[in-house]
């Protein structure tokens, strides 16, 4: 379903309960406290890796590695 057709539906009062998946929402832009945590070497270059694929920080992609697999 295109951007467009979800405005249409959402503008004309209707439902997106059929459409949307409530269940995966989270909440964003809460409150962060920072944690300091020790990698080896091995595990930085992984992540800058990652981070230069998907053209993100390094800490946007710690950040969404573990949001994605624990939220």
């Amino acid at each position: 379903m295109k951007a467009h057709e979800i405005d249409r539906i959402f503008d004309d009062g209707g439902s997106l309960d059929g459409i949307v998946d409530w269940s995966r929402g989270r909440r964003i832009n809460q409150p962060a406290t920072t944690v300091a945590v020790q990698l080896p070497p091995r595990l930085i270059e992984a992540v800058d890796r990652e981070a230069r694929r998907r053209e993100l920080s390094r800490e946007d992609v710690i950040r969404t590695l573990i949001s994605d697999h624990l939220a």
